[in-house]
């Protein structure tokens, strides 16, 4: 997280993706969260960086954990179309890593407050980490049992979104490589938590998984840190004392500490507290759980309605393509129509414009601020219609939208919108 706040700082995504749009889209349940000031703004990236650092280095760790985290999901939760997989995964780490004593050892807070260090940990901190790590592998591969996925359609839209070279492309679209891929990264994602967590089977599942992680990070596809993050985020599934083993062997420690397991209420802790922990633990897996689920209560095909797509580790399965995007309102007094491309370009991004296209939620929220404007200078109720069209994994370009339906007057819900055109399976 130090890495990547810094170099999105310092290349200036940050300010690009939080303070430049005039409009950001919310998430559900989360329009509350506005943007500050842009100096307040500059302190928050700023406060990210050093929490990251002060993490990373075990210095002031539960100041620098709390931090870290209100300030990393605020970003997060304050700019919609930049919503991407692994920076949800951060922000839950983040939380998580507040409730965790990893200050206890290796650390300058242990360095600083010898009081404190400690060669063992209670056994639910690593089942945490590890749950949370093996959620994201499972569910990754359950989202891939797809018709999509499985016929290689999101794989070959997937390479021609890349930059390849014309001979590499050739070789990744042989039927046989397209069915390779398409099988392997269903059945690596839904079994490698499992080969992980076998002591036997441990060691060759973390070489598969180096080579997964590998494979998409330097050659197909470009997700930012996330192979990284998540071959480093396996080796919590190795016994906890592997760090001192390598210490020990290269020299930099005396000796090993052989890992042990702590189930015993922690001295002084009443029997209170243990409950209201184990009740938060229960709430939190119980909501990993559900979340990746959700998208099998909604009707139609999760990657074209977007619905129940979020927080549900369904990653590089919406290769959705806008051919083109039409906003436009009706005259109430003279039934003229009115086109709002124009508005449209001017009030958001070209990258939120394009997420905009293809997830409908976001699109709506367009429709009502747009609305509210043109009601506030004419004093008018405009209706606001949009044809938006949109090819998936090499379809025909077809309508993602009725363009026949007032998005001002639908409201944003969390059931399924009847306004959201069905997808037809058309192939060029």
């Amino acid at each position: 997280m130090l890495f990547e706040t810094s170099r999105y700082w310092f290349k200036g995504e940050l300010a690009k993706v939080l303070i430049r749009p005039d409009l950001h889209f919310k998430f559900y349940g989360f329009t509350w969260v506005e943007e500050l000031p842009e100096w307040a703004m500059l302190c928050v990236f700023a406060l990210m960086v050093l929490s990251s650092a002060g993490v990373f280095l075990g210095a002031f760790y539960r100041t620098s954990a709390i931090v870290l985290f209100v300030t990393f999901t605020y970003s997060f939760l304050l700019e919609a179309t930049a919503y991407r997989n692994h920076w949800y995964l951060l922000a839950l780490l983040s939380l998580l890593m507040i409730f965790l004593p990893a200050q206890r050892a290796w650390s300058f807070d242990a360095k600083r407050r010898p009081a404190i260090a400690r060669k063992i940990t209670p056994q639910w901190n690593i089942w945490l980490l590890q749950f949370q790590i093996g959620v994201v592998y499972f569910f990754a591969g359950v989202a891939k049992i797809d018709a999509d996925w499985l016929s290689g359609g999101s794989f070959l839209a997937i390479i021609d979104s890349g930059s390849h070279s014309e001979g590499v492309a050739t070789f990744l679209k042989q039927s046989w490589v397209i069915g390779f891929f398409s099988w392997s990264g269903l059945l690596f994602d839904l079994t490698i938590t499992f080969f992980l967590l076998w002591s036997r089977t441990r060691l060759f599942a973390f070489l598969a998984a180096a080579g997964f992680h590998l494979t998409n990070g330097l050659f197909l596809v470009d997700v930012g840190i996330f192979p990284w993050f998540m071959l480093l985020g396996s080796t919590v599934f190795f016994v906890p004392n592997w760090p001192r083993v390598i210490a020990h062997r290269i020299g930099l420690a005396t000796e090993p500490t052989l890992p042990k397991t702590e189930f015993a209420t922690p001295r002084g802790s009443p029997m209170q507290s243990r409950h209201l922990i184990i009740a938060l633990l229960a709430l939190h897996v119980a909501i990993q759980i559900y979340l990746p689920l959700r998208q099998h209560m909604y009707p139609g095909n999760t990657s074209w309605t977007h619905e129940g797509h979020r927080w549900a580790w369904r990653m590089k399965l919406v290769p959705k393509t806008v051919t083109s995007i039409r906003v436009f309102t009706v005259d109430p007094d003279t039934g003229q129509t009115i086109e709002l491309n124009e508005s449209l370009d001017r009030a958001v991004l070209p990258m939120q414009k394009e997420r905009m296209g293809r997830q409908p939620d976001l699109l709506l929220q367009f429709a009502h601020d747009v609305h509210d404007k043109l009601q506030e200078k004419y004093g008018k109720d405009f209706p606001i219609y949009a044809d938006v069209r949109v090819s998936m994994n090499r379809e025909i370009s077809q309508p993602l939208i009725d363009a026949t339906v007032d998005l001002s007057k639908e409201t944003w819900t969390l059931g399924p919108a009847s306004w959201i055109v069905p997808r037809e399976k058309t192939r060029y």
